[in-house]
């Protein structure tokens, strides 16, 4: 039986051809799955986001963690990458690093007085809010630019996100503080000496979230609290006095 060289190989079930509406389907099913993928991961980021601006661990302890990591990424860079550019840059996110764990730190190394003292001197917009997030957003810049190293790109990500946390919480913080605005000059001295709880003329951050919770939709939780401090303190010092808190009012009125 001869055999005929086209028929080999072939089969009973002919291929079908190009099919230009099964593509089409199969384009929408992936863009659908893809939409579902993607809405999912927003929400976990999301989630992720609020759980810092809410959790217990506040500002302060998620700005030394991202502190630490950019002194411990810009070792590991220096080691293992090579260019005039890239070793100046890691030079400087250390020291950046370095001055965010000065600025959050109450003991080591880093938490020296006249370092403390040298930085609120020369880096005023760091004891304020909003310097500060827009001081994590340089940073987060100047990791991003280090790409592709990982550990760069993986701790401006983190910058990123906690310089909006700190702008989220400042946020949340100013509409209820705003709330107690419009008010004579003895409710807000009343009010104040009422919380200052061991008669120093000032109130730390414990008292001044007291203060706030005791007002009528005034709660703050831990990172609002500290947002609500940093606004409100013009030394830097962690404290606000009554003068401070008189004069933040003050300008809060329209």
């Amino acid at each position: 039986m001869a055999l005929q060289m086209n028929d080999y190989g072939s089969t009973d079930e002919s291929p079908s051809g190009f099919n230009l509406e099964e593509w089409k389907t199969m384009g929408v099913e992936a863009l659908n799955e893809g939409k579902v993928i993607g809405l999912a991961l927003f929400s976990e980021g999301k989630e992720y986001v609020e759980s810092l601006a809410t959790g217990s661990t506040g500002l302060k302890y998620m700005s030394v963690l991202g502190g630490s990591a950019m002194v411990v990424s810009s070792i590991l860079g220096a080691i293992f990458r090579s260019g005039i550019f890239h070793m100046l840059c890691q030079v400087y996110l250390a020291i950046f690093g370095a001055a965010i764990c000065c600025m959050e730190l109450e003991q080591g190394p880093f938490a020296k007085d006249e370092y403390k003292v040298l930085l609120k001197t020369y880096c005023h917009f760091l004891v304020t809010l909003y310097g500060r997030a827009a001081f994590y957003v340089f940073c987060a810049t100047m990791l991003f630019m280090q790409w592709p190293f990982v550990f760069d790109l993986a701790t401006g990500v983190y910058m990123a996100i906690l310089s909006f946390v700190y702008i989220k919480a400042g946020h949340s913080a100013m509409k209820k503080m705003k709330a107690l605005s419009m008010r004579d000059e003895g409710f807000y001295r009343t009010l104040f000496e009422k919380h200052d709880q061991d008669h120093d003329g000032f109130l730390n951050q414990g008292e001044l979230q007291s203060l706030f919770g005791d007002t009528e939709n005034g709660h703050l939780d831990v990172t609002e609290s500290q947002a609500a401090m940093l606004t409100i303190d013009s030394t830097g010092e962690g404290k606000v006095s009554l003068r401070d808190f008189l004069d933040w009012y003050t300008a809060a009125e329209p």
